[in-house]
């Protein structure tokens, strides 16, 4: 039997809850005392061996890694970002030389009508036609270029930003995959002892019926108390299951066991700044936030790009153009011909289209200014979530620990009250019901806790590797949920 230490405050409620899932799935559903195994249980425990695979155990450190190399949203994620980054060097061929070849070669018949000794003669060739063109354009002024090639540097840092937000994002993904196994860890563990405990309880009270000691509806409602708890046990060794299966779609990888929380971890120190600090830090940090600004650079550049369909362009144009017969004046004439030229291109009139286009850019500009209000609002609500749940989890964590302890006294003044008479089983059992319950709120408060940690430090954009073993060395590579 493993034992698992959640905080200082609560070092041993859980040390007598746990159960090594020493299974290849990491489930271990163990025959209750005095008790035939159901062909539910049976059922389930051959449906859990069926999907087994080779596993191991994992932390969390472990676990992103393996997802940074295995999670397909990541490297779609990461193709994209490489994508966008393209944007950039394409603008900037626009300021490169364009160099075209062209090549015609055919027949060619030319049909004349002259006059000759007044009379009207008509005139039929069929030669053979070439017309070959080397050309060369530079650019040497085009605003719209200009603003294609800063919209390009705009999109990768976009790109980049993005590809931030979804690397931390990836981190809380397999954080909360990664908890969530934690937390059915220790509902299974509390499950299956709780089940124990149902089951001897019932037996107990049958053979007390037996000889005469025990009321027929005491016992009764025993039994009902243990299929109630087989139930929960089968429930808590599916969810287990579940949550083990969506981590390894996270990493890629099968795990057996994942370490647990194995320190006596402070709370009251873990936030020392007020909100606002952490607040002003997401506005200029967050990845969120920074993509909805670097839009609206981008809708900037829009507006100045569609405004550049007003602006003159201008062209450096070298050419040289091989040409035979190429023409009904030129038969039988073979020509070279090198030239270099500037070319002015003035727009005059485009039926108001321009006009137009730069109105729609203006307000795509506008809706890009509000997105990063809505952004900033929306970054800070969540923000403001997380650091409520960490200031607040020490005050939290002990009011479930005292709702633990209460719930164990109520236990046994209930069992106390029996023996007096002053209470019945019914009493009992309601009071290990509400025991039962207190000990899965805190470990599901307890880890709560560790994942609002990890969701301020992402909402700050600071969730970096550093953050992110400080968070981790809280855990263990060891027995599933083993502690110290």
């Amino acid at each position: 039997m493993r034992k698992t230490f959640l905080s200082s405050s609560y070092p041993a409620k859980l040390a007598s809850c746990s159960v090594l899932c020493n299974t290849r799935c990491g489930v271990s559903i163990r025959k209750p005392p005095a008790r035939s195994v159901s062909v539910l249980t049976l059922a389930f425990v051959g449906a859990m061996g069926m999907f087994c695979e080779p596993a191991f155990s994992m932390n969390l450190l472990e676990a992103v890694d393996a997802a940074l190399s295995q999670d397909a949203v990541w490297q779609s994620a990461q193709w994209e970002a490489k994508s966008v980054q393209q944007n950039r060097p394409i603008a900037r061929g626009a300021f490169f030389p364009q160099v075209s070849v062209s090549i015609a070669q055919g027949k060619s018949t030319f049909d004349r009508e002259f006059q000759s000794g007044g009379a009207l003669r008509n005139d039929v060739q069929r030669v053979n036609t070439t017309n070959n063109a080397l050309q060369l354009r530079q650019t040497l002024f085009s605003l719209d270029a200009l603003a294609r090639y800063r919209q390009a540097g705009v999109q990768g840092s976009v790109a980049d930003e993005t590809l931030r937000k979804e690397r931390q994002d990836l981190i809380v993904r397999v954080a909360t995959a990664y908890i969530d196994v934690l937390v059915s860890q220790d509902v299974y563990s509390l499950s299956e002892v709780d089940d124990r405990a149902a089951a001897e309880q019932a037996n107990g009270l049958s053979s007390a019926l037996k000889r005469g000691e025990a009321a027929a509806s005491d016992e009764a409602e025993a039994r009902a108390r243990a299929d109630i708890a087989r139930v929960k046990l089968l429930e808590a060794g599916e969810a287990l299951e579940a949550n083990l299966r969506t981590l390894e779609l996270i990493t890629g990888q099968r795990a057996q066991k994942v370490a647990g929380f194995n320190k006596q971890f402070d709370w009251r120190d873990v936030v020392r700044q007020p909100f606002d600090e952490w607040r002003d830090l997401a506005a200029t940090n967050n990845p969120e936030v920074r993509v909805a600004q670097k839009t609206i650079e981008f809708f900037e550049e829009e507006v100045a790009r569609q405004q550049a369909g007003h602006a003159p362009r201008l062209d450096l144009v070298l050419s040289r153009t091989q040409a035979q017969s190429d023409s009904v004046n030129t038969v039988g004439v073979k020509s070279d011909v090198d030239s270099a030229f500037l070319q002015l291109q003035v727009p005059i009139f485009s039926g108001f289209a321009v006009n137009e286009s730069v109105a729609q850019a203006r307000l795509r500009l506008a809706k890009s200014q509000s997105d990063r209000d809505a952004a900033l609002r929306r970054v800070g609500n969540d923000l403001y979530r997380s650091y409520t749940g960490v200031k607040l989890a020490h005050d939290k964590l002990s009011a479930l620990d005292k709702a633990v302890k209460s719930a164990e006294g109520s236990v046994k003044a209930a069992q106390l009250g029996v023996k007096t008479g002053l209470r019945v089983m019914a009493d009992v059992f309601t009071a290990q019901q509400k025991l039962y319950q207190a000990r899965v709120d805190y470990a599901r408060g307890f880890y709560d806790a560790v994942l609002s940690l990890l969701k301020l430090r992402a909402g700050t954009g600071a969730l970096g590797d550093e953050e992110l073993r400080a968070v981790a060395s809280v855990f263990s590579v060891g027995e599933a949920g083993a502690g110290e």
